[in-house]
């Protein structure tokens, strides 16, 4: 798969869980469209790297959620915040945020398998 055809797969895949619709060539100048899938509710702007910090971060934290024993389970939920900046970010599962909002999965799929399989 190539680095093009990774990041598109992003894209779609966030379009499709989120019931939105992908933007395509969102960064090329002159398009009126910005972010990378075009919602009703949110602005969506998708990144693919080959690593990223927070992901060990928040690993850590859905392991330490995982160990508490509840029902229904704690939904991990990592909060950032930059020194001397306003604000906190919030990072989450997108399985988890799809349910948080509502936008429950097919039975018959796991579009988050299918894709990442």
């Amino acid at each position: 798969m190539t680095v093009k055809n990774t990041w598109k797969g992003l894209e779609r895949k966030v379009a499709k869980i989120l019931n939105g619709e992908r933007i395509p060539c969102s960064g090329v100048s002159g398009i009126r469209l910005k972010g990378d899938v075009l919602h009703d509710r949110f602005f969506v702007e998708c990144k693919f790297r080959e690593r990223l910090f927070v992901y060990s971060v928040f690993q850590k934290a859905k392991e330490q959620a995982s160990k508490i024993k509840k029902l229904p389970p704690l939904i991990p939920l990592l909060v950032l915040k930059q020194k001397y900046k306003k604000g906190e970010l919030v990072v989450l599962d997108l399985n988890d945020f799809q349910r948080l909002i509502g936008l429950e999965k097919k039975e018959d799929e796991n579009i988050l398998e299918k894709i990442d399989g």
